[in-house]
């Protein structure tokens, strides 16, 4: 036997005695003849060649049960079928079997398209030798047995896969009914295989994202399946493939957990609401801790009208003894008391709007503010001897004002805030007022003359994004052992007189009620202490309002 007879025995490993099974579908008799003769020639092995001529007789031979091929080899051109229909007609029919394909036509491009789609070969019948055709057939064998051998492993492998997985797999046919159900399934729906298989889902089976079915178990309790489809192959035939999750825990937990955040919310809530009902009555107390100050601050500012009210009364018997009430006298008496009367009144309104709780946020010039606030103090600070000076330095001009009741808005309106304008007012009373007290305290100890007047400087500076208020004061500043506790919360160096609330609560309001900053620091014979506040404008006012609402 030469090398080319040993290559293929051995490849093979056919017995002699044992026939090869060839099915020649040709419709041509020489043809058949001509096939049958070169395989017979054949010497060290045995065929057996079956031929039909029509796809018909094709199918026919095929459906017998005791029908046994090695291998099949094809003429395209049939009396009931013609081309490349042909081959695949005979392929569908025989999927386990190798399909050689003999043509008279050399055509390159029909032969790749054939053999990607399951052909073996591709052998032109011209000159076709025996060995060369028996070479042929025993290769495609090899071939379709290894690719048999692989496709059986890797379904092997796919099988463990999907009986061993946690999640339930089915396969569902274009009808909706169930083809395959791995264990999994099995359990989530309380049903052997074999009773799941033929039963139709009841269930709009469509190929998309994930969706939640409950399934009745036999207890009749309801587990809830995530599902999720996706179309394959089964047999040939276009399926769907159905993974199934049991998600009735997850979704429990989910609940739970839901339910325990809107536990946590409402108490999150309540305990918001009870600070700022706490933040409210701290800031309340704190203005009632100045109170005294206030009501000292009325009565200066009620001394110099009580005393005009005083004079305007005791001139009235002077006027009558001299015969001078006539009507222009009257309506003089009644122009200057009105006046003093109405001051008095607008002391008392200033007082009575200071402790009165904020509700909502106002867009207006700090310049208004602070003449609200020095209109209660100015007499008191006077009276101790205690100057104000106010600057204003905004981006287009620089004034300083050393009378207060000069004061006015500034002329290019840049100066408007948004904010609590009684709670800043609070800020500015609890500055200036511990401002008052250190220059009180320097004179005490002789840092300030006895005749030398204490001074406090408030300077409005805009800048690029917001306006600062520095209140400055010749008190001698804050010692250093301290400034880390300025702001903490009931902390004081005025013994019992203090409350230790009215800075603690300035640093609230500023930083968390209006989005600025306050901040102290020593500057040359003194503090000051600077207020930041942002910078608003009409259209950030209206959206703010627009929030609120």
């Amino acid at each position: 036997m030469d090398m080319a007879k040993t290559d293929i025995a051995n490849i093979m490993q056919v017995d002699k005695e044992k026939h090869m099974k060839v099915l020649l579908i040709e419709d041509d008799s020489a043809d058949i003849a001509y096939i049958k003769e070169i395989l017979w020639g054949i010497s060290y092995l045995n065929f057996d060649v079956q031929s039909k001529s029509s796809l018909a007789s094709v199918r026919l031979y095929l459906s017998s049960p005791d029908t046994r091929v090695d291998v099949i080899l094809l003429d395209l051109n049939l009396p009931d079928s013609t081309g490349y229909e042909t081959f695949l007609s005979v392929h569908r029919m025989a999927k386990d079997i190798p399909v050689l394909i003999l043509t008279g036509i050399e055509d390159e491009t029909f032969a790749v398209r054939a053999i990607q789609n399951g052909a073996q070969d591709y052998i032109i019948k011209a000159g076709l030798k025996g060995r060369e055709l028996v070479r042929a057939m025993q290769y495609a064998m090899e071939r379709h047995r290894l690719r048999i051998q692989v496709k059986q492993s890797e379904e092997s492998r796919f099988y463990q896969i999907v009986e061993n997985n946690a999640d339930g797999i089915i396969i569902i046919d274009m009808g909706g009914c169930i083809c395959f159900a791995n264990p999994a399934a099995e359990q989530l729906f309380g049903k052997k295989s074999d009773n799941l298989i033929g039963t139709c889902l009841g269930l709009p089976v469509l190929s998309s994202d994930k969706a939640e079915i409950d399934i009745l178990q036999k207890n009749g309790g309801i587990i809830t399946v995530e599902m999720q489809i996706v179309i394959t192959q089964w047999d040939g035939e276009p399926v769907f493939l159905a993974s199934l999750r049991d998600i009735t825990e997850r979704k429990r937990l989910i609940e739970t957990i839901n339910d325990l955040n809107k536990g946590l919310e409402k108490r999150v809530i309540d305990e918001v609401k009870k600070c700022e009902i706490q933040e409210e009555l701290l800031i309340q107390k704190s203005k009632m801790a100045t109170m005294g100050e206030m009501i000292n601050s009325i009565a200066h500012q009620w001394r110099q009208p009580l005393n005009s009210l005083g004079l305007i009364i005791q001139d009235l018997k002077d006027a009558y003894q001299f015969k001078q009430l006539d009507d222009e006298y009257i309506d003089d008496v009644i122009v200057s008391s009105m006046k003093q009367i109405n001051y008095m009144s607008d002391t008392i309104n200033d007082f009575k709007n200071f402790f009165k709780p904020a509700k909502k946020k106002v867009q207006q010039d700090v310049i208004v503010i602070i003449n609200s606030v020095l209109s209660m103090l100015s007499m008191q600070l006077k009276h101790q001897k205690i100057g104000i000076t106010y600057k204003c330095r905004c981006l287009l001009h620089e004034i300083s004002v050393v009378n207060y009741e000069m004061l006015m808005n500034c002329e290019h309106g840049i100066l408007n805030v948004y904010v609590y304008p009684n709670e800043l007012k609070q800020v500015l009373l609890n500055i200036i007022l511990n401002s008052k007290d250190a220059i009180l305290s320097a004179k005490a100890n002789g840092l300030i003359k006895e005749n030398e007047y204490g001074q406090i400087e408030l300077c409005i500076q805009r800048n690029t994004d917001n306006i600062q208020i520095k209140v400055s004061d010749n008190g001698g500043g804050i010692p250093w052992d301290i400034f880390s506790k300025l702001f903490d919360p009931y902390f004081t160096t005025k013994g019992n007189e203090g409350t230790g609330i009215g800075l603690y609560m300035s640093k609230i309001i500023i930083e968390t009620n209006m989005g600025g900053r306050l901040f102290a620091e020593n500057i040359g014979k003194g503090a000051v202490f600077t207020i930041e506040l942002p910078i608003t404008s009409a259209e950030k006012v209206a959206q703010a309002d627009e929030y609120g609402r």
